[in-house]
């Protein structure tokens, strides 16, 4: 398949058969860091239904700007195209038209592009050099990714993908520490949402990992009897018995499904921490 760069330009994605290296490393030596800590799961439903190579190219920069500190994410996500400029991006198993489905298989290779693949993307997009300047700017942004190279097969997969949380149980009791509260054995509900989302968090983390508070889910907390928690609660004669719901937000590409008013228990504490 001929080469795609007039067409896409913005990365530099290409269509390429498979080319033979030569492994002279020793087998101890260990192997390089996977380029920004990319896996085929960061892959897997966010390529569903991409039926271009410009999609597909769109797509797998953005991903890789989800790997990127936040520090530098707003860089970043200003100067996208040019971020985009500074990675190769080649694929197998797809003939660049069809739209993938639940199912399919697309090899995917991404490696940090050179300085004179950066020019040449640069060009092809906008029909015109790169200046020094534009092209530190895409060294530096490309920097931000430890790694040099995603290689590897991807598995695209529809939301049934996502891992349902609906049946999450709490451990018993849930300790609560840290509180502000002056007097000896009470906490704040502060205290005890910080306490309650350290669980859940853990809770998701055996199912899927990968999952962020706000951005995959959300946690809500009542006494027993559905009431609203109060700003302070008191644990100094015995542990108390709460309600947690633990909804998944819709756009989340991980979880799926509702834990609602599940039964837990706030433990009891003698003195403040």
């Amino acid at each position: 398949m001929k080469k795609l760069l007039a067409i896409l330009g913005a990365v530099g994605l290409t269509a390429t058969g498979a080319s033979s290296v030569v492994a002279c490393n020793k087998p101890e030596n260990p192997k390089p860091p996977v380029l920004g800590g990319l896996t085929a799961s960061d892959f897997s439903q966010v390529l569903l239904n991409v039926d271009s190579k410009e999609k597909l190219n769109t797509t797998v920069v953005k991903v890789l700007a989800t790997k990127v500190e936040s520090a530098h994410q707003k860089e970043v996500n200003d100067n996208l195209d040019l971020f985009g400029n500074a990675f190769l991006i080649t694929y197998k198993g797809w003939d660049g038209t069809s739209s993938l489905k639940n199912g399919d298989t697309i090899h995917l290779t991404i490696t940090k592009a050179n300085d004179d693949q950066i020019r040449e993307f640069y060009k092809d997009q906008h029909g015109d050099f790169i200046s020094p300047e534009q092209l530190a700017l895409a060294r530096k942004m490309q920097g931000y990714l430890a790694g040099t190279k995603f290689d590897g097969d991807v598995l695209i997969s529809d939301q049934n993908f996502r891992k349902n949380i609906s049946n999450l149980t709490f451990p018993q009791p849930i300790t609560v520490t840290g509180s502000s509260v002056a007097t000896p054995g009470q906490v704040s509900k502060a205290d005890v949402t910080s306490a309650v989302n350290m669980v859940v968090q853990n809770l998701i983390d055996k199912i899927v990992t990968g999952t962020k508070l706000d951005t995959d889910y959300h946690t809500a907390i009542t006494l027993d009897d559905g009431t609203t928690f109060p700003a302070t609660v008191d644990l100094s004669t015995a542990n108390l018995n709460i309600k947690i719901t633990v909804t998944s937000i819709s756009t989340s590409t991980l979880i799926t499904g509702n834990a609602n008013n599940k039964s837990a228990q706030l433990a009891q504490i003698t003195t403040n921490v």
